[in-house]
């Protein structure tokens, strides 16, 4: 086995050497150093030392429905480091295009050929409809890079989450898919499904509804023998990318995220995230790349520069467009047989970007992680920003920990005003603190819980904080504050009943003078 493992190491190096020449020369070598033709679709992406097996498994949600059904169908397409059997052909880009072309419901039915021919009609109307039907048969019958249910190699390989775009299905990314399988990542996808078979809806609930989809992937996925559950990246394209980091604020299972073009950066986008109950600033401590477009007018880094308490990287590509970064244009090109120098150098530096982010934080390569955090420009049509992550707090439990002594809770609370104007955000989350705030009124420690909920008014400066300190002021003898609270919950929310009420209640028992 170490011979084996001696060998397979010797063979990644060399094939590493010779993907750098590669790219150069518009060819591969193999590990002999024989010339071999690079995978047609791949342009000039150079394969990692595994082959890539790719199958298909139909997940079932019982938690939701989907339209009449009683449970959400969820498709999980998966890739992932192989051992095919020898002289397995790789499977055509047929497979792929019948495969995510039926409904989410009907990926493992079978098919009759003239079901499957419609697909094709479908995708060739669809995806060019302006070019004969000749050419699209070209792109069905190349070859991919990815065998048909191969079985999985020995080993645990990191894996990454991957949503796709706005009612999209991952088929625009399967050359990428490939790309990570064959550099040992276990990758995951599955199409972007809205509550019900009308479709995705582009706001705060569709953004849910997929988050909810990636951790339910993450699920799925860590209950296989090959996957590293330790080291889970969350990858999401456009209306993606807003899912990817929402799951991950909410799963701590993830580890890593990356947003190629999507939501968090974009103005009209990133308050749609902001209202999701899944977002949340205080919990998330990831390492972050975000991906764009240089000089995009509809850019705003705000929900990212908030993001205080992650190391993120953002890297902003000149004369891209949205569709530049993942593979459809690679693969749109062996039916129209061209790619632009732009398409060309944006889709494979984002390839780039992507590998190295990943090697870095979920393989923990030293080398990927320098090449990350370097300063100067790695190409001349990439701006890049570096944030870096403030000092870190300490963790919910270790500040509920400090909160919950009596002792140290003063100190608690100091820290956390203390980090909140410092770092410019909170370290601690709403619901944490109202939690800690009521568990502090069970033990009668009412003084301490007015502190706390006075903390939280100025972090969280919404009616709960306040209707929290006016219930803390009165358990600690303090009427007349309490109700200068409610009044402040009332000012804050309009509609809060409880504040209403407590404040009616209020008045009853307290004297008129």
């Amino acid at each position: 086995m170490r011979a084996n493992a001696y060998a397979a190491g010797c063979i990644h190096l060399m094939k590493t050497i010779n993907a750098r020449i590669a790219i150069c020369a518009g060819f591969l070598l193999s590990a002999t150093g024989t010339a071999v033709a690079a995978h047609p679709l791949w342009s000039d992406l150079a394969p990692g030392p595994y082959d890539a097996g790719f199958h298909i498994v139909q997940l079932e949600d019982p938690s939701r429905s989907w339209g009449e059904r009683r449970t959400r169908p969820i498709p999980m397409s998966v890739w992932y480091p192989a051992a095919p059997a020898s002289g397995s052909p790789a499977m055509p880009f047929d497979d792929y295009v019948v495969a995510f072309s039926v409904k989410p419901d009907q990926y493992v039915s079978r098919l009759s050929d003239k079901e499957k021919e419609q697909l094709r009609v479908d995708y060739a109307a669809r995806s060019f409809g302006d070019l004969p039907r000749s050419k699209v048969d070209e792109l069905l019958r190349t070859e991919t890079a990815a065998h048909r249910d191969a079985p999985p190699l020995a080993g645990h390989f990191p894996l990454v989450i991957f949503s796709t775009g706005y009612r999209a299905s991952p088929l625009t990314h399967t050359v990428t898919f490939e790309f990570l399988a064959t550099h040992g990542y276990v990758v995951v996808s599955l199409p972007s499904l809205g509550s019900s078979p009308t479709g995705l809806t582009f706001d705060t609930h569709g953004q849910d509804e997929v988050a909810r989809d990636v951790q339910m992937l993450v699920g799925a996925a860590v209950a296989n023998e090959n996957v590293d559950a330790s080291h889970i990246a969350a990858v999401g394209f456009s209306f993606g990318g807003g899912a990817a980091l929402l799951a991950a604020m909410q799963d701590q299972r993830i580890s890593a995220v990356v947003s190629i073009d999507g939501m968090p950066g974009w103005h009209h986008t990133a308050p749609i995230l902001r209202r999701s109950v899944s977002f949340d600033v205080a919990r998330f401590r990831l390492p972050m790349m975000h991906i764009g477009i240089q000089g995009e007018p509809a850019a705003d880094w705000s929900l990212i520069e908030s993001l205080v308490f992650s190391e993120r990287f953002v890297y902003l590509f000149r004369d891209a467009e949205h569709h530049d970064f993942i593979a459809g244009p690679v693969i749109a090109s062996r039916v129209r047989g061209s790619l632009t120098e732009v398409q060309k150098r944006t889709y494979l530096t984002t390839c780039d970007r992507l590998l190295t982010f990943l090697d870095a934080f979920l393989k923990g390569d030293q080398n990927a992680q320098q090449r990350m955090r370097r300063t100067e420009p790695f190409a001349p049509y990439v701006e890049s920003k570096l944030y870096k992550a403030v000092a870190t707090p300490p963790s919910e439990d270790e500040f509920a920990q400090m909160v919950l002594q009596s002792s140290s809770a003063d100190d608690a609370i100091r820290l956390f005003d203390d980090a909140r104007e410092s770092a410019g955000a909170p370290f601690v989350s709403e619901g944490m603190l109202r939690l800690l705030g009521d568990q502090l009124l069970e033990n009668k420690r009412g003084g301490d819980a007015a502190k706390l909920f006075a903390a939280m008014s100025r972090a969280y400066p919404r009616s709960y904080a306040w209707i929290g300190l006016g219930r803390a002021l009165e358990a600690s003898g303090r009427p007349s504050e309490a109700a200068d609270a409610y009044r402040k919950a009332l000012a804050t929310d309009a509609t809060d009943f409880e504040a209403r009420m407590r404040l009616s209640e209020l008045a009853k028992k307290t004297p008129a003078r």
